[in-house]
């Protein structure tokens, strides 16, 4: 089956492909590390402006994370086209990590996982219960949350968060790595 067209880049855009530097941060919505480099990568955005840097965010889901899957549709679905609704959502997904990470699903199952992000949804935004379902039953948005991760193949990359600026991996920007570090690396390259 070939790669269905999408109608828009795969990744989620804050800011202008334009901008002289160019971030590609690969997360995944279970991972803890991606959870925890998540306010770095707003102070980011904030400390550059959407006028100075094209961040692409790509959700890869990791086979570790079992309910990632599901929380990412979610994620897309409730999306939709709206980048910053993404940028919001996944933020609101990050702070309420630990209902659907490894520990809390062990003994749970796939339709707790789905009811679970149906809630999310509702909480997030009062999603009816109705809507969010239809949301993670739409192929548009199985096709969209897919993507991303045949990006992530291409591109090598196997672990989050893995960053990429102007093109080149920086394993020296990650879960740990603050503001500033942020800043050393892309002050090289911002005008």
């Amino acid at each position: 089956m070939p790669i269905p067209l999408m109608r828009k880049a795969a990744g989620r855009l804050f800011g202008t492909r334009a901008a002289d530097v160019q971030i590609e941060v690969f997360l995944d919505v279970q991972c803890p590390y991606s959870a925890k480099v998540w306010p770095t990568i707003e102070q980011v955005m904030a400390h550059y402006g959407p006028e100075h840097i094209g961040l692409s965010i790509y959700m890869m889901v990791l086979s570790n994370h079992r309910q990632s899957w599901d929380v990412t549709l979610g994620l897309y679905g409730l999306a939709g086209e709206d980048d910053a609704r993404f940028f919001r959502f996944l933020a609101f997904l990050y702070s309420r990590q630990e209902r659907y990470f490894n520990g809390a699903f062990g003994s749970r199952t796939h339709d707790d996982l789905r009811r679970l992000v149906v809630d999310l949804c509702r909480e997030f935004d009062g999603t009816s219960p109705e809507q969010a379902a239809s949301l993670l039953a739409d192929d548009n948005v199985f096709a969209a949350a897919k993507h991303p991760s045949r990006i992530a193949a291409l591109r090598g990359v196997w672990s989050t968060p893995t960053v990429f600026i102007n093109h080149s991996e920086r394993d020296d920007l990650g879960s740990s790595s603050s503001l500033n570090d942020w800043r050393a690396t892309i002050d090289l390259f911002h005008s």
